[in-house]
């Protein structure tokens, strides 16, 4: 037999010398420097030693075996002999390397933290990644045999043996289990010194089961004592301070005591419930931050899951520990919310229970609230900030929070994670990564990088429903996805006796159009109910544009004209301002009836929602559950959940899968373009645009994110099937292109240089333009050159592609002399800046007086208040406000922003602040001390200069660079914010063009080997959302046709949601 021997250590070679195939030192075994020679080597003495090889073991390198794998995979079927891979599981597909060339070993370094990534042009026909580990490089390999499982076995060196360990909190070391392999390989070369180790498990997977497994064997072949590593902790009760928050910080109304919430005993086992409160799960999160910030702990903390219905206070569970964190370490807490409408309305109903102290960044706030935001975050009057997945990966986590450490990281409706991640929302699928990087120190050259910063913080996930075990195993999913570190599950029952269903089925056969028209009708005659009733009711429909017809009450719906007035809308492709309207008349109760697609109410607190009607089923049953239990969050109300099906309803379901899937054609067409990227290139690290990738899909309405959720898919399927990392994709496009301003003086010279082919010319400089300052005294400004876009990716790529590309950007801005030498100081970026008047008829020029029009009508509104000597909430300035715009919309608008806009801390008036603001209670509350209000608003109008550059244009559009840089740009945005409040202008701010995806590929021969079919793949990921859509089918399908009775569905409903296969037929009790 031939045994390829993968990732021993060289003594263990050394040892048994005798034996190897062929008679070179160990040194050329490993360290190859001739790979025809060696290659032609393995293959004479396997041909002429063959039937000595059916007598006899024999061994090579792993390192051998990758010079001639290909041939000698050919032989094997020829002269029948055995070939074995023997892994050294000491180590898992990351093993030590002591015998190198140190200067191939510095070119191959790669950076273990992507955004450091060292590049090379050399594709190692050995290695597909090299670490620099506590000063030892340790290596990954092609893994070659995973091509060719059929022809060959793979076996370990330690024997592992299925045994339970004992448990135990008394050991020396704890070895923590993740999926981090430099992590691993730490523990390992740490461990080694003690003699009782305790394994702790992070989440248990196939990885981290195998992990564990050589783990074991390993150490108990060298003597050491192992455990199953005990977490006893002994938790505090701290309830006097948990109430104390509840009712003096965050204040919950008429809060006497934490709820009561059910929860399975042991869901793994069966539907037994037990009865916890939510103080449990709020001093579990607290104590799990404590260990965190215990410099001294001995301890691993565990992150949390929770399950939890609707009405259960999930909010509550988490802003407790928030607030708790952040007064006793000064920590924040960031929240992950999928929908600005949810981040809203969670920071509105804080505010209005007299916490202040939160915050959202989301596409509602405009750069200035946003800066002001960052800067109350820095000084530590915000503890707990709301973001999107794509917010927080858009940016730094330093950039966000600064010097402050982070309490929690809750991610809120967490069933998302998976469903939008792998649809939709690709950043939710990042969403995982990213956190873990923050989470663990990050590496270069072998050395802690002293300028990144390892946060120390349990993760939080809360939803209203996910499935525990089984087939559709969502809580497994989504702590896969996330990296939960053994996360401690509170699984929340799932029956709710609070909601009935009212389910009839047609059994007409009827054809698309009378489908609809009966659908129409159904829908019309139970809001009319509905409305008679006096009752509110929540209409799901499949599609956006499906209920933008209804609401409009167009086609089959213009029989719902009779009582469009009760109806609201609130779906992604309405204008913000409706959606706003109709939802706040909604919760108002001046709307009866919302039309809505599935992410409207989520997380929501909406009390009085008795009916949820679904036009058309849309998703599964997990989807289902989270709709429906918009009802009933009223104590004392009886939901129910309404659905008049037809046999075409399910086209509906099977059109939005087939929009949004990813094919196994897309896979292979995407592989094809991959090659050729890397065969053009030649290079691993590319920056690529998604129209690269339009042939892949001719249809997508949102081609880039289509193009990252297919380059995810190749990711994470190859991650799992090879064990390395293949291809590796970042979370968000960056600019390729910028612009930037080229001094006359050497503007031929530069230009006729190394980097002047990097350089397009769009647009004259300004010559000779008139500028009038704050004192209204004239000047005449000119740029020094002319304006040009910089094809930064080419630079990049052609000379200095052996850094990252965000540090090359880092010095394009802030460092040029190491790009541009001696012309460092002739290059000047900036920001290119659209400007739009609201009202086409309309040119800029009038627009300072128009602005101070406005301000003079604010000032009006502010005096009329003042005269009255009382205090105001902006409920009441906005009714004011009402008065004289005749519009909700922008009244509301201008009242929530119209201090913010005109504070200015570099403004003379400043001292002479015209209003003081206090909250009692729940109620915060203005009062004007003086009439410096018009003097503060107008000064700001005056002294900037931008607004009388643009008081000169005559047309209603028009672009501007601007010097990049806070200390120029801050006063144009400024002057922006005030005029887009006043709906005067609409603007959008650009730092470059070009948006491109960063795609490292790491294995080029296997990405190559495939696109030209000599290996058969087929992504496992694509295929199991295939299978698992039709699953999905079949179980809504039998729920609402083969089940009758409330009981019936609610059983049916708790066994999916634990893991049973409901589609399996019932057993024979008997049998």
């Amino acid at each position: 037999m031939l045994k390829v021997l993968k990732g021993f250590e060289v003594d263990f070679l050394r040892k048994n010398e005798a034996s190897a195939l062929i008679q070179t030192t160990v040194e050329e075994k490993i360290d190859i420097k001739e790979v025809s020679e060696i290659a032609q080597k393995i293959i004479q003495e396997f041909t002429k030693n063959y039937l000595l090889l059916k007598e006899e073991d024999k061994w090579i390198t792993y390192e051998e075996f990758s010079t001639c794998y290909e041939t000698l995979f050919l032989l094997l079927n020829t002269f029948q002999v055995k070939v074995e891979i023997i892994e050294n599981n000491k180590y898992y597909n990351i093993y030590p390397l002591e015998i190198y060339d140190s200067k191939t070993m510095e070119e191959l370094l790669q950076e273990e933290n992507e955004e450091e990534n060292k590049e090379t042009n050399k594709e190692h026909s050995i290695y597909s990644y090299v670490y620099k580990i506590k000063n030892q490089y340790f290596v990954q390999y092609h893994n070659y045999e995973y091509d060719y499982k059929d022809k060959l076995e793979v076996k370990q060196r330690y024997e592992i043996e299925k045994k339970d360990l004992r448990k135990s909190a008394n050991v020396e070391y704890i070895f923590e289990i993740s999926e981090d392999l430099t992590s691993y390989v730490e523990n390992i070369l740490e461990c080694e010194n003690y003699s009782k180790i305790g394994i702790s498990v992070d989440i248990e997977t196939e990885i981290t089961k195998e992990m564990k497994q050589g783990l074991i064997a390993y150490l108990t072949s060298i003597g050491k004592e192992v455990y199953e590593y005990l977490n006893q902790i002994e938790y505090q009760k701290r309830s006097r301070e948990y109430k104390r928050i509840a009712i003096e910080e965050i204040g919950i109304p008429n809060f006497q005591n934490f709820k009561k919430i059910k929860i399975y005993k042991n869901p793994s086992e069966g539907n037994e419930l037990e009865e916890i409160s939510q103080e449990e799960i709020i001093n579990e999160i607290v104590t799990q931050i404590d260990l965190c910030k215990n410099e001294e702990r001995k301890t691993s903390y565990r992150d949390i899951f929770v399950t939890a219905p609707t009405g259960a206070g999930k909010s509550v569970m988490f802003q407790i520990p928030a607030v708790y964190a952040a007064n006793k370490y000064h920590s924040i807490s960031i929240v992950i919310s999928p929908l600005v409408e949810l981040m809203n309305d969670q920071v509105e109903n804080l505010e209005k229970r007299g916490y202040h102290k939160s915050a959202r960044i989301n596409s509602d706030i405009n750069a200035s609230e946003k800066e002001e935001i960052l800067r109350k975050i820095e000084e530590g009057s915000i503890d707990i900030l709301y973001l999107s997945p794509e917010a927080l990966l858009s940016y730094s986590i330093e950039s966000i929070i600064g010097t402050r450490d982070i309490s929690t990281i809750i991610v809120d409706e967490a069933h998302i994670v998976t469903t939008w991640g792998q649809g939709f929302r690709p950043d939710y699928w990042y969403l995982g990564s990213y956190i873990e990087r923050l989470r663990r120190a990050r590496y270069n050259g072998g050395k802690l990088d002293e300028n990144s910063r390892k946060y120390d913080f349990p993760i939080c996930t809360f939803t209203a429903t996910s499935v525990f075990g089984g087939k559709d195993d969502g809580v497994m999913e989504i702590a896969k996805s996330l990296y939960l570190k053994d996360p401690i599950r509170y699984i929340g029952e799932v029956k709710r006796k609070d909601i009935q269903f009212d389910i009839h089925v047609n059994e007409e056969k009827l054809n698309q159009t009378e489908t609809k028209i009966k659908k129409a009708e159904n829908l019309k005659e139970r809001i009319q109910t509905w409305v008679n009733a006096d009752e509110k009711s929540l209409v799901y429909f499949p599609y956006n544009s499906t209920a933008i017809e209804a609401y409009e009450n167009r086609n089959e719906f213009e029989m719902l004209k009779d009582v469009s007035k009760e109806i609201g809308i609130y779906t992604g492709q309405v204008r913000k301002c409706i959606k706003k309207e109709s939802a706040e008349k909604y919760k108002k109760g001046d709307l009866k009836v919302m039309f809505a697609t599935k992410a409207f109410g989520m997380g929501i607190d909406i009390k009085d929602i008795k009916h949820v009607y679904h036009y058309a089923i849309s998703g599964n049953l997990n989807d289902y559950m989270q709709e429906i239990g918009r009802a009933a969050r009223s104590k004392d109300l009886t939901g129910i959940a309404h659905l008049d099906y037809y046999d075409l309803d399910m086209n509906y379901s099977n059109s939005l899968f087939g929009m949004s899937a990813i094919k196994q054609y897309h896979i292979t067409a995407m592989i094809r373009i991959l090659d050729h990227i890397y065969q053009k290139s030649k290079r691993r690290s590319n920056l690529v645009t998604p129209q690269a990738f339009e042939s892949v899909f001719p249809k997508s309405t949102d081609l880039e994110t289509s193009v990252k959720t297919a380059l995810l898919n190749i990711e994470k399927d190859m991650m799992a099937k090879y064990k390395i990392p293949v291809i590796i994709t970042r979370p968000r496009s960056m600019f390729t292109s910028t612009y930037a301003v080229v001094d006359k003086e050497i503007e031929d010279e530069f230009l006729n240089g190394k980097y002047g082919k990097y350089f397009k010319k769009i647009k004259e400089g300004r010559k000779d333009e008139i500028e009038i300052d704050r004192k209204d005294q004239i000047t005449i400004n000119s740029d020094t050159g002319d304006i040009y876009v910089v094809d930064l990716k080419r630079i990049w790529e052609e000379n200095f592609s052996r850094i990252s590309f965000p540090n090359f950007k880092y010095y394009y801005y802030e460092n040029r002399e190491k790009i541009f030498e001696k012309y460092a100081n002739n290059i000047h970026p900036r920001n290119k800046i659209k400007i739009e008047m609201v009202k086409e008829n309309e040119t800029f020029k009038g627009i300072k007086q128009k602005l101070l029009d406005e301000i003079d009508k604010v000032s009006g509104v502010l005096a009329k208040l003042q005269s009255k000597q009382g205090e105001f909430t902006l409920q009441q300035f906005e009714k004011e406000l009402v008065e004289i715009y005749k519009d909700n919309i922008t009244a509301r608008n201008i009242a929530n922003g119209y201090f913010t806009c005109i504070e200015d801390r570099g403004n003379s008036f400043q001292n002479k602040e015209f209003y003081v603001k206090k909250t009692v209670g729940e109620v915060t509350k203005y009062r004007i001390t003086n009439s410096t209000y018009r003097s503060v608003a107008e000064s700001l109008v005056y002294k900037n200069t931008f607004i009388k550059e643009l008081d000169r244009i005559d047309s209603n559009k028009t672009e501007k660079y601007k010097t990049s840089g806070d200390a120029k740009i801050k006063p144009i945005i400024k002057i922006l914010n005030l005029l887009s409040l006043f709906n005067l202008v609409q603007y959008d701010m650009y730092g470059g063009e070009n948006p491109e995806i960063f795609i490292r590929i790491n294995d080029p021969s296997r990405i190559e080997a495939i696109a030209k079919e000599k290996i058969r793949y087929e992504n496992k990921i694509v295929k199991k959302a295939t299978e698992k859509h039709k699953r999905d089918r079949a179980i809504i399908e039998k729920f609402i046709k083969e089940l009758k009775t409330d009981e019936e569905r609610w059983d049916y409903i708790e066994r999916y949601f634990l893991g049973d296969d409901v589609l399996k037929e019932e057993e024979n009790e008997e049998a």
